[in-house]
């Protein structure tokens, strides 16, 4: 159980400004990945991606929450039912003079719905109304943060009045590079085995609006003890659409077509 005094710090530090908004609030500037078509191949790549822990993803799963300032967040659309494949694969880079390490163990948690955006306020677990909503929901002291890695969670901003203003992720799902080794032993984690950097998962996703949370997988306790907060971790992300191949030999027969209608004008 998280104590009151941590979260009242954490809230005191936002209403200061001493943390930057870039890393205390959800914001998906660069991290769009577009209206992706599942009928269709595609793949989108984002790199030179960072975090700021190793534990970002693996803190959601216990039952005192995560930190949501610990994973990046993205943003998709659909524009029909498909299958989707997402890759997240640790990454070692420069960014200008500063050499960043690879986050050796990623993970993900997939959600409909987005977070607000500019030019509104932008969502974060120290304001009033995550605070409100989190303290009725999971009792006063009882969370570290709003991200939940395995389940629907709700965050808000300092717009928001009442739980009707709160952000909806409503949980899809997930992949965690690894095992319970790694990221711990909370049921219903799905891990391939296999503790290389890298985790590639296919979903089956309806049309609509996504959010993609991307974070470190490994856990160390209920605070996290241990872990480093303050580092930064890198890692690239893949979204590729995989269409059914019913799709794929339409669209063969439609060039097929296509070809000899040219060939017999010639």
């Amino acid at each position: 159980m998280k104590n009151i005094i941590k979260n009242s710090f954490g809230l005191l530090l936002c209403w200061l400004g001493l943390i930057s908004s870039g890393q205390s609030h959800i914001s998906y500037v660069a991290r769009d990945f577009g209206a992706l078509d599942p009928s269709i191949s595609q793949a989108v790549v984002l790199s030179s991606q960072t975090v700021t822990s190793d534990f970002g993803w693996a803190s959601g799963t216990d039952p005192n929450l995560g930190d949501s300032h610990k994973l990046r967040a993205f943003k998709f659309s659909l524009a029909n039912d498909g299958d989707v494949q997402i890759r997240v694969e640790g990454l070692s880079f420069v960014k200008g003079s500063v050499s960043i390490q690879a986050l050796l163990r990623p993970a993900f948690s997939i959600y409909q719905g987005w977070a607000h955006e500019s030019p509104a306020a932008l969502d974060h677990d120290a304001s009033a109304i995550s605070t409100l909503y989190n303290d009725t929901t999971y009792g006063a002291g009882n969370w570290q943060g709003s991200f939940r890695a395995l389940h629907d969670w709700k965050i808000g901003s300092d717009d928001g009045s009442t739980f009707a203003d709160l952000s909806s992720f409503a949980y899809v799902g997930h992949g965690a590079d690894g095992t319970a080794l790694n990221y711990g032993a909370e049921s219903g984690i799905f891990g391939d085995g296999n503790a290389d950097g890298m985790v590639v998962q296919t979903l089956r996703l309806s049309s609509g609006f996504y959010s993609l949370f991307i974070g470190g997988a490994q856990y160390y306790d209920l605070l996290n003890t241990g872990g480093d907060a303050t580092g930064s971790y890198g890692f690239s992300v893949t979204l590729t659409t995989i269409p059914e191949p019913s799709s794929l030999g339409l669209w063969g027969a439609g060039v097929a077509l296509l070809l000899m209608s040219r060939r017999k004008k010639i």
